[in-house]
């Protein structure tokens, strides 16, 4: 019997506020069973989730303290079983600063099934593509079946050599998604769409990909909740 399950990524922008109501309920309309949010606060992931509902689990990993702001991290959240997760360490730096990289992989239970995923934030430095392949290797060396996060390339030419290593299938274009999913700084983000793709979710090559989406329907809400747009992937196990 298959199993299908519904998977968000979502980059919160969280140095800048995160309203969680207003997320919890962008979220609660796909009925996702699991989340992945990166730049983001341990508190801001809690508020999310607990905004969700009490059978939401949640797993967060520290990645730097800008020290003006609480420190930022990655989080996994699920309505199903989280039996553990673990901070992976992508790109150190001493002292802790935005340029570390790390990420969150977790294990989920979602009836028989149990599945590890990773929420993860490369680098963003220009012309960083070397870095971002070393990053994406360490990923890969955690055996998630599912990587969720900011890659931080318009296209994966760059990470190619990992991704097809492990022959993670990228759900967007499995699926055809539609859109970009970022909006670069500049001028406000309202009354304008997404510019490009940063935001991925990368899928063992065991997992059907049956619909990759962006909610398009309110583009100006979406776009005073973060520079980013959720990513929703539903696949079949």
């Amino acid at each position: 019997m298959s199993t299908r399950l519904t998977m968000i990524t979502w980059n919160m922008q969280g140095h800048a506020g995160v309203d969680a109501p207003a997320v919890a309920a962008v979220l609660r309309r796909v009925r996702p069973d699991v989340v992945a949010l990166q730049e983001v606060q341990r508190g801001q992931a809690r508020a999310v989730a607990s905004a969700l509902g009490s059978s939401w689990r949640l797993a967060w990993g520290f990645k730097h303290w800008p020290v003006v702001t609480r420190p930022e991290g990655l989080a996994v959240l699920t309505r199903h079983r989280l039996v553990g997760s673990q901070v992976h360490v992508l790109r150190p730096a001493v002292p802790v600063t935005s340029h570390r990289r790390v990420a969150l992989v977790a294990d989920v239970i979602a009836g028989t099934v149990r599945l590890r995923v990773a929420s993860v934030h490369l680098s963003p430095q220009a012309g960083a593509d070397a870095v971002r392949l070393r990053e994406l290797s360490r990923v890969a060396a955690a055996g998630p079946a599912v990587v969720l996060g900011d890659l931080n390339v318009p296209d994966l030419s760059p990470l190619r050599p990992i991704v097809d290593a492990h022959g993670w299938v990228d759900c967007w274009d499995a699926a055809d998604g539609p859109g970009s999913t970022h909006w670069a700084a500049g001028s406000p983000r309202a009354g304008r769409t997404p510019d490009h793709r940063l935001d991925y979710v990368l899928a063992a090559p065991h997992l059907r990909v049956e619909r990759a989406e962006i909610p398009t329907d309110d583009l100006d809400h979406l776009a005073a909740l973060s520079d980013h747009l959720p990513v929703i992937v539903h696949l079949q196990l």
